[in-house]
């Protein structure tokens, strides 16, 4: 049990790098199939857009795009203060931790906030901009469905600051400020190299 919970905590200090990227890659795909299958869109690193008609080969694009644009970013950042940082530690590190952002995509397709986001749109497409028209298990459902999500949102933050620290020997707190504007940069430019596509 303890070492399980050391994985939630820092799955980057037990994990052989060999496992890393295997468990980084079949989490990759199966975020494929959820994207394509569930209609869900991976726009960026941080935003999830449901109920989206996206095409196999965009599916995989998207998520490449993603994964590829935050792990360089990181791991310019990374050799900047490390010269020893390897590329594959911090690629393992960004596949990882997007397990958490597939998670939140598969909680929108197996329960009932699928529906409700459905009911949502339909209700501001409708003009109830108030959400009046919504039924108050619906607003509860959404409202549980959000603090989820941010909790995993942080989560995910959490581990890429502590994954890159661990890949490029840091210790300093500045880093970790330093690593989550780095994520939020890079997925701005990850949104405008999909749009551009």
């Amino acid at each position: 049990m303890k070492k399980i919970s050391k994985i939630f905590i820092n799955p980057f200090e037990d994990l052989s790098v060999q496992m890393q990227s295997a468990f980084g890659l079949i989490f990759f795909i199966l975020a494929v199939l959820i994207s394509y299958l569930g209609g869900i869109e991976f726009f960026g690193i941080l935003k999830i857009i449901p109920n989206a008609n996206i095409q196999f080969s965009e599916a995989i694009y998207t998520l490449l795009i993603d994964i590829f644009v935050l792990a360089l970013f990181l791991f310019a950042y990374a050799y900047l203060e490390n010269k020893k940082t390897r590329f594959i530690d911090c690629l393992n590190v960004v596949l990882l931790s997007s397990v958490v952002m597939y998670f939140v995509a598969a909680l929108t397709l197996i329960s009932p906030i699928d529906e409700i986001l459905k009911r949502i749109m339909l209700a501001i497409e409708s003009g109830d901009m108030k959400l009046d028209t919504l039924m108050p298990f619906d607003l509860t459902m959404i409202t549980f469905f959000g603090i989820i999500s941010l909790v995993l949102l942080v989560y995910f933050f959490y581990l890429i600051i502590v994954g890159i620290k661990l890949a490029m020997n840091g210790k300093k707190v500045y880093q970790g400020f330093i690593i989550f504007g780095l994520i939020i940069l890079a997925d701005t430019i990850s949104k405008l190299i999909i749009q551009a596509i």
